[in-house]
């Protein structure tokens, strides 16, 4: 599961999120946009435990309450001990790959929270990370790439703009965006069985 938390530092709102995982029927979550600084991510992965989760949490190095990043594996399906994956920060607070060997369906996981700007830089900087990762320990076919973009694949088929919105969108950094998903071997699932189907995950009124 994916999904943008929209900050988990409130008072409760983290517990909540666990409580929520715990009962869910995922086994890992991307997560992104939980705000929480250093100290709390440390606290957060700590926590994480006491739900049955193995997680790691990346917070913005500025120390503001933006961005972030996290991944959650469930100890009874995935994995039970930190040895047996492999943590690699691609951009603090911005995007995070674990290499989890055991898991058949999911060696690799991907999580990325692009910016609201500089989109192109950012994908260019996170696609050569990875190159230099990839020369040293090859990504496991097989993986999985999530998070939030900012933006779409296709204006076209991913996007219809209420009438009265007159302005452009915004979609710089979506070629940069597929160019990686594309070195990485990977495909869109949703439009690879649905190749012009216009769906919407998120609205704005």
């Amino acid at each position: 599961l994916s999904i943008n938390a929209h900050g988990l530092k409130a008072e409760g709102r983290l517990a909540a999120f666990f409580r929520a995982a715990a009962r869910s029927q995922y086994d890992i979550l991307l997560v992104q946009e939980h705000h929480m600084d250093e100290d709390e991510c440390i606290e957060a992965q700590r926590s994480s435990n006491l739900y049955g989760f193995i997680s790691f949490f990346s917070a913005d190095p500025s120390g503001r309450p933006i961005a972030g990043v996290a991944i959650l594996t469930r100890t009874a399906t995935t994995v039970d001990r930190l040895e047996d994956v492999t943590l690699h920060i691609l951009d603090p607070g911005r995007a995070l790959l674990l290499i989890i060997p055991k898991i058949e369906a999911c060696p690799a996981a991907f999580n990325i929270y692009a910016p609201n700007e500089h989109r192109a830089q950012f994908f260019q900087s996170i696609h050569s990370r990875i190159e230099e990762i990839s020369q040293s320990s090859p990504i496991p076919e097989g993986s999985v790439l999530a998070g939030d973009f900012n933006c779409i694949p296709s204006i076209h088929l991913d996007y219809s703009a209420a009438p009265d919105v007159q302005s452009p969108y915004d979609n710089s950094g979506a070629d940069d965006l597929l160019e990686l998903v594309s070195s990485l071997g990977l495909a869109d699932l949703f439009r690879s069985h649905n190749p012009a189907s216009k769906t919407f995950t998120w609205g704005h009124t």
